[in-house]
């Protein structure tokens, strides 16, 4: 019925969708969830220009595909998808970000986080690397990615979570009207966000308006704490006129 690209954010990896892809295979759909060049082995120069090696590696998938895609983007994965719409806007039947980053053009990952009521505390909880990556304790990954999953998947998400380039964070966002403003967009809330709280996501709406807006009382993290919730909004999204 579609096909849905699933991109996970930062630290997570194709692993965090397992709860949702059987859903929507169930129901028919297609879908995809590549994990992205890795930066530590310096794949594809994505250690040298993330953004720009995750957006190429992403739009070949969908550009691959035999009908225009229903593409997902995760926190993070907000600017990826953003950018893939820019290369390929006539692949993409929707963007869907998911508590995701939705930035204009010319703004950078550190421009939004640095607005945010909780940038400080969030600061805190990162580890930074000496050589260019960072992780986030096992203390924050609790507060701001898993504050209503269930302890169990907690534990599963903390043995598989991967380091992050801290480049990706100052890497500027490229979109312009003609191409990425003629894609379909919409955006899934979650209320109980702790990472990007819920009025970051709204201020990042009205800077960026969408078309469909669907709300869910999650954590950062509704593929973990309330997927079936998600895959009903993620259909419903879908059939929107």
């Amino acid at each position: 019925m579609a096909i849905y690209i699933l991109v996970a954010g930062s630290w997570h990896g194709s692993w965090c969708w397992s709860q949702v892809v059987p859903l929507l295979e169930r129901a028919g759909h297609r879908v995809l969830t590549p994990d992205l060049y890795d930066v530590i082995s310096g794949q594809h120069s994505a250690a040298k220009q993330p953004l720009q090696a995750w957006a190429d590696q992403v739009a070949a998938i969908t550009a691959a595909q035999n009908e225009p895609v229903i593409l997902v983007g995760h926190s993070r994965a907000g600017l990826i998808i953003s950018e893939v719409a820019e290369r390929i806007p006539h692949k993409i039947a929707s963007l869907v970000y998911l508590c995701a980053f939705l930035l204009k053009d010319g703004q950078t990952l550190n421009d939004i986080v640095q607005e945010s009521v909780n940038a400080e505390a969030f600061s805190k909880a990162i580890i930074f690397d000496d050589d260019g990556n960072c992780t986030v304790s096992r203390e924050g990954v609790k507060t701001f990615f898993y504050n209503e999953t269930p302890e169990p998947l907690v534990q599963f998400a903390c043995e598989r979570l991967i380091p992050e380039t801290t480049k990706i964070w100052s890497t500027p966002i490229h979109v312009t009207e003609p191409r990425f403003g003629s894609v379909r967009r919409a955006y899934i809330t979650c209320a109980k966000d702790q990472a990007i709280p819920i009025a970051q996501q709204q201020a990042m709406q009205r800077a960026t308006p969408v078309s469909h807006t669907v709300a869910l009382e999650s954590d950062h993290s509704p593929f973990f704490s309330r997927p079936s919730e998600l895959v009903a909004a993620l259909e419903h999204i879908r059939q929107a006129d």
